[in-house]
């Protein structure tokens, strides 16, 4: 009888760990969808010009952007917005804030590997919707040709590279 209850525990142990960490792998897989989803996205609205509204009036921004940081909220989140003054940096009360997206617990952008590290604006240009990347301090542009963002599961360690290119070809791996 003993033995037989060892054994269930066992099992017990093995599928419930399992479990948890099949849940983690889904996670930063999610994670990393989302982020290329939203992207492509907003690429889609800038080839559409699709406007904005602001107190009910539409307004044609001149790009859409999303601005990626290791610097703020814990680099727990990214900004979606739509630029209206042209400078390519978000500004409150002017440009209008599309999302602020909040990664699952225990997901964190671990890297940018751009000219500016810790944060980058990539900016959809309306109505062409060129791909650039941008300083989000400045407004000025990055020269690069592509930039890359990790994302980390903190608890497993697993990560998700997510990797942009000016041509508008976005890859997840």
């Amino acid at each position: 009888m003993l033995v037989v209850i060892a054994v269930g525990m066992v099992l017990l142990t093995t599928v419930v760990a399992s479990t948890l960490s099949a849940r983690r792998s889904i996670a930063i897989e999610q994670a990393g969808r989302k982020l290329l989803l939203d992207i492509r996205s907003l690429q889609n609205k800038a080839l559409a010009v699709r406007p904005v509204f602001i107190l009910g009036v539409p307004v044609t921004p001149y790009s859409y952007v999303v601005h990626i940081s290791k610097k703020v909220a814990g680099n727990k989140f990214y900004t979606l917005f739509a630029d209206i003054n042209n400078n390519n940096t978000y500004e409150a009360g002017t440009d209008v804030l599309i999302d602020d997206v909040y990664f699952q617990s225990g997901i964190i952008m671990q890297d940018i590997s751009a000219p500016h590290p810790q944060e980058t604006n990539i900016v959809f240009r309306l109505p062409s919707a060129s791909l650039g990347f941008f300083n989000p301090v400045s407004g000025n542009p990055i020269a690069t040709q592509s930039v890359i963002a990790v994302l980390e599961d903190t608890v497993t360690g697993n990560t998700r590279t997510l990797t942009l290119y000016t041509t508008g070809m976005v890859s997840l791996k």
